[in-house]
């Protein structure tokens, strides 16, 4: 078992008006959302949901829903900052392609392979607990690396494993 850790989406900020309305513009919200995602956790976004209609509201907490191109899901929360549209968001994905990089090389290392390639599920909310299953080639064999999330962190030990 190895040990690994990668850094987490922690918070977005936007304003999420369109001029001189009280709701929240879900487009704007979406795309906000699809962007920071997209950038800080790494995560190829096929789409995010936002409820639609919801007024603008200091404290007004709701949830959107981010897909990867690989059909997983996980929530972000949007928090009102403002009765004007300010918010703050929040998403604890892994950052996969960080992810991915550090477990191909501690697997090149161990195996001796020229190179590996892993490949992680898009969307990987942490926390404590959590499994997640990668797939790792080197061109010779395909293995599973089953992570186990140890902390909300994004700190898991893994094993590896014949697919």
């Amino acid at each position: 078992m190895r040990s690994a850790a990668f850094p987490l989406l922690v918070l977005g900020v936007a304003g999420l008006t369109a001029c001189g309305q009280t709701k929240i513009d879900e487009g704007k919200a979406e795309d906000s959302i699809r962007a920071t995602v997209s950038r800080q956790a790494g995560v190829r976004v096929k789409a995010v949901d936002c409820p639609k209609g919801r007024k603008a509201s200091k404290g007004d907490r709701f949830t959107c829903s981010v897909t990867g191109t690989d059909g997983t899901k996980g929530d972000v929360t949007v928090i009102q900052r403002d009765d004007k549209g300010d918010v703050r968001f929040s998403a604890p994905f892994l950052h996969v392609r960080e992810a991915e990089q550090v477990l191909a090389g501690q697997l090149r290392r161990k195996t001796g392979a020229a190179t590996v390639k892993v490949v992680c599920p898009e969307v990987v909310v942490a926390a404590t607990g959590r499994v997640f299953d990668c797939r790792a080639t080197d061109g010779r064999q395909t293995v599973r690396v089953h992570a186990t999330q140890t902390d909300a962190a994004g700190h898991f030990t893994y094993r590896t494993s014949a697919t």
